[in-house]
């Protein structure tokens, strides 16, 4: 299998990579990704404009007025309370909440059936799982199998203080029960799609982190998600740490969960 499918730079990477590469956060382009944020909170057109997201208005002449009947039930309810929680507490997080969590989200189900859309049914996205406060489950890195729905041991020598070679997401990472990072070998999606398949992977890292958001919600976990990840940093760290090889691998997301802190 190779490249054929892809456009190349320069007849020596492949585009997707390029791009990846490119846009990938290292201690150099952090600090520019930093004040970048902070330039924009810092300006009033944009404050405006955010703030105008979440304003309701009225409707325009001619515009269909959808009518909207909430029912009250666990769904609807989950739906509605869904937000990101950055403040964690350091209470433990129960076994089989966590359990269900993952499996709802990615995992196979009683009917053989993988909660997320994937393009070409292909699933290549896999789920890296940091444990720091997890009951019956020791602290450390595990690659979650959706197939056998486990996690296999990859690093066991991990504490709190690691996260800052993985993520500088660090003010979330201080104090969750545990993060989820989605990683992907692009080789048979890009094969099959061209680079378009580096969109559908990022399209379904999307689809992935909207269940565990929702379903940490229903179980009453804490959530939210981050860009702060280290791509390069984290899979040199799982192939210098682990016996797996994860060279060809790419960061594509990661979310932090707990219990919020009232």
């Amino acid at each position: 299998m190779n490249d054929d499918s892809c456009f190349m730079v320069h007849n020596e990477i492949t585009l997707y990579r390029y791009f990846n590469e490119k846009t990938s956060l290292n201690r150099k382009s952090r600090s520019i990704f930093e004040k970048s944020i902070a330039a924009a909170f810092d300006d009033k057109k944009y404050e405006r404009h955010t703030l105008k997201t979440t304003q309701k208005t009225q409707r325009k002449k001619d515009a269909y007025l959808l009518n909207v009947e909430y029912k009250d039930n666990e769904f609807e309810k989950t739906i509605l309370n869904r937000k990101s929680i950055r403040d964690f507490s350091y209470e433990p997080l129960k076994y089989m909440d966590f359990c269900k969590l993952l499996n709802m989200s990615y995992g196979i189900n009683e009917h053989g059936k993988i909660s997320t859309p994937s393009a070409g049914g292909i699933y290549e996205i896999k789920l890296i799982v940091v444990i720091n406060n997890v009951d019956d489950i020791k602290n450390g890195i595990y690659l979650y199998d959706i197939n056998s729905n486990s996690l296999l041991p990859l690093v066991s020598e991990f504490t709190r203080k690691d996260y800052k070679k993985i993520t500088y997401s660090l003010t979330l990472a201080e104090k969750c029960a545990f993060s989820i990072h989605a990683i992907t070998n692009p080789t048979f999606m890009t094969y099959k799609y061209g680079d378009r398949g580096y969109r559908f992977l990022n399209l379904e890292c999307g689809h992935i982190f909207q269940n565990l958001s929702l379903v940490a919600t229903y179980l009453n976990i804490g959530s939210v998600c981050s860009g702060g990840f280290a791509e390069k940093d984290f899979i040199e760290y799982l192939d210098w740490n682990s016996e797996l090889d994860f060279h060809n691998y790419m960061v594509l997301y990661e979310g932090f969960f707990g219990k919020e802190d009232n």
